[in-house]
């Protein structure tokens, strides 16, 4: 598995959550470190989840021409893995082997296919290793992401 850590999108939507002002500045922080290290990634799940949710559930509402400047931005700034036919039979499969909710699957399974090594979510339980790839918490501090990436 390569040392690559695939972002949820939780973890670059926080940046935006005016709500969660913790959240927001430790998310803000974490990405910009990922970003700098050269190892972050996005999915096209994530780029498309990220814009509903910066246009429909944040509040205030970010307006439209901005959330698409900012997912422009994400989409340039991350590698962006695919979402597959072979990507969704897997997280289809891993749903149901693994007992994960379908769209934590998919994320799961970008990181399966592409061989990546962790995934940086929220909504998965944190230090749990399924099939190779390692969760990480965004909020969690007993890991530190140069371990992860020498």
């Amino acid at each position: 598995m390569t040392a690559r850590l695939l972002l949820d999108t939780n973890v670059i939507v926080y940046p935006h959550d005016p709500s969660e002002p913790e959240k927001q500045r430790a998310a803000a922080l974490l990405v910009e470190r990922i970003h700098r290290s050269g190892v972050g990634c996005i999915s096209t799940q994530v780029l498309s989840e990220f814009y509903s949710v910066m246009t429909t559930k944040l509040r205030p509402r970010i307006p439209q021409a901005a959330a698409l400047a900012s997912l422009e931005r994400h989409a340039n700034l991350w590698r962006v893995f695919p979402v597959t036919t072979e990507v969704i039979l897997e997280a289809a499969h891993a749903s149901v082997r693994f007992g994960i909710h379908f769209w934590n699957a998919q994320l799961w399974a970008v990181a399966h296919v592409n061989q990546l090594g962790y995934i940086v979510s929220e909504d998965m339980q944190h230090g749990v290793e399924i099939g190779g790839v390692r969760i990480l918490s965004p909020f969690r501090h007993d890991w530190r992401m140069e371990d992860l990436v020498r």
